[in-house]
């Protein structure tokens, strides 16, 4: 796991910058802030326009310099996002996640929805379902990612 995740007691949260400036969150909620979050971080870059991640320190850390993220691609836009809905297997009620600056260059071809079984979709869907844990129910899971799906444009 990088420094650049804001480790919660809840959940873990990464903070995103567009081309134009715009903001957008990663938030997943989770007791695991081990090796799972790390996992996930190394692949979620993969499924994003550029390296939108704001990668910057909390006052904690003395003497680390802030970086800035990389929005030299004018198609970076936090108002594209992956769209995944997720299963909770023990309560039958459903979950929402948004990823921003998503590359739709990704898309099953004709459709908004990715191939969850892909060579890139597999190790996400995995790295999601190992450590999201519903935070409106009082049984947290396990979680089963059902779609994911693009949406947003400008």
């Amino acid at each position: 796991m990088s420094n650049w995740v804001n480790t919660l007691e809840v959940g873990v949260a990464w903070a995103l910058v567009d081309h134009q400036g715009g903001i957008g969150q990663i938030y997943i909620p989770t007791k695991d802030h081990g090796e799972a979050i790390g996992d996930f971080e190394d692949h979620w870059l993969d499924i994003m326009v550029g390296e939108p991640l704001a990668k910057s320190f909390r006052l904690n850390f003395p003497g680390e310099r802030v970086l800035v993220p990389d929005t030299s691609n004018n198609q970076q836009s936090v108002k594209k996002k992956w769209r995944v809905t997720m299963l909770n297997t023990s309560t039958g009620s459903r979950e929402v996640l948004m990823i921003p600056c998503a590359n739709d260059a990704l898309l099953v071809p004709g459709s908004d929805l990715v191939d969850l079984g892909s060579a890139l979709w597999a190790p996400i869907v995995s790295d999601l379902e190992k450590m999201y844990r519903a935070p409106s129910q009082t049984d947290p899971g396990p979680m089963e990612v059902e779609s994911i799906r693009f949406t947003g444009g400008e």
